[in-house]
């Protein structure tokens, strides 16, 4: 489904502009961090100059972030010490402060200040925005992770996303041109609203109103993609409730990359224009731009150039037939939180 690659060559130069072995800058600060975090719970992640960029599990969605961050601050005392006992050829090696993959995205995405939004569509989405750290935000249901310089990044999600819809399309019965015919159907022609499956309560099952005889694979994966677009736009009004300045929204993100149909999507569900990020490895370069202010290269993160990809304009029609679809959405979560079971129904040939 949706298939892409993506090939890109990465050089690197230590500070004196001599080119140094990235891979093997990367494997010995991933064996650095396996080391500080125990073997069983050794990371993913990606490192860009001196920056270490930890990977969120893709299996937790949800926004409390304090053990997630308990681990970054360890890291951040340990991986020199680390570095100075095992690997002699980094101890004169300048560490930046290991960041969340979630915080270095956004900056890598172009979003250094508040006037931008970064909406992140991968395994899972979120939204993002990169200010001064303020304690009187209000943080309901919002994250925060400080970085250099007095800011901070806020986020609301993650939520269900690129994985989510891939399981789906490996479980239905879709044709080879799927993506081609995606891209020609009327938003909302399906008649389903479908519910991720952790949103619906605690048990984390996931839910399917509408479903009838003659619904085809191809109505419910785009009922589906239709699912996680409306909850980014809802993530982004949560966040943007907060950061009303932040007007101009940033898509990025695996999925974002794979295919323009994710991004048309967005669009025509906010109901507004979004830019997508320059760079397709925003963690990695917003870890190399972190790096470089630890490094004194640059005197803070909007110093670094944010240079933005194509415009994607939304359709007002199809954003308003999305809007129909929210809104059925909408009614059928209020009679999941209102009715005491929800009750499987049999489709009885007879009737």
């Amino acid at each position: 489904m949706l298939p892409h690659t993506l090939v890109r060559r990465v050089h690197a130069c230590d500070r004196t502009g001599a080119a140094i072995d990235a891979r093997a800058v990367q494997d010995a600060a991933m064996g650095c961090i396996a080391a500080a975090l125990g073997s069983a719970r050794g990371p993913t992640g990606s490192v860009a100059a001196a920056g270490v960029c930890l990977h969120r599990s893709q299996q937790t969605y949800g926004t409390d972030t304090e053990v997630y961050h308990a681990p970054l601050e360890a890291l951040a005392r340990a991986l020199p010490e680390l570095a100075r006992d095992g690997r002699p050829a980094l101890a004169d090696a300048v560490w930046a402060p290991p960041t969340s993959d979630s915080a270095a995205a956004a900056i890598g995405a172009g979003c250094i200040d508040a006037s931008r939004m970064s909406l992140h569509l991968g395994a899972g989405c979120s939204a993002r925005v990169v200010s001064p750290a303020d304690a009187s935000v209000d943080m309901q249901g919002l994250w925060q992770e400080p970085i250099s310089g007095g800011s901070a990044v806020y986020g609301a999600g993650p939520a269900p996303a690129g994985d989510w819809v891939e399981w789906l399309a490996r479980t239905l019965n879709l044709p080879a041109d799927a993506e081609e015919l995606l891209a020609a159907r009327t938003p909302d022609c399906h008649g389903l609203s479908v519910l991720p499956w952790d949103r619906v309560d605690a048990t984390g099952a996931g839910a399917i109103d509408g479903l009838r005889p003659g619904a085809s694979g191809l109505d419910i994966l785009q009922a589906g993609m239709e699912a996680v677009a409306i909850s980014l736009s809802g993530l982004r009004e949560r966040l943007a409730a907060r950061f009303p300045a932040a007007t101009e929204v940033v898509a990025s993100g695996s999925e974002i990359d794979r295919s323009m149909l994710w991004a048309n999507l967005l669009a025509d569900t906010l109901g507004a224009p979004l830019s997508l990020a320059e760079e397709p490895s925003a963690p990695e370069r917003g870890a190399a731009i972190l790096a470089m202010v630890a490094a004194g290269m640059l005197p803070h993160i909007a110093a670094a150039p944010a240079p933005l990809g194509p415009l994607v304009r939304h359709d007002p029609g199809r954003h308003r037939l999305l809007m129909g679809a929210v809104e059925r959405r909408e009614a059928f979560l209020r009679r999941l939180r209102t009715e005491p079971a929800v009750q499987a129904v049999q489709y009885n040939q007879g009737h």
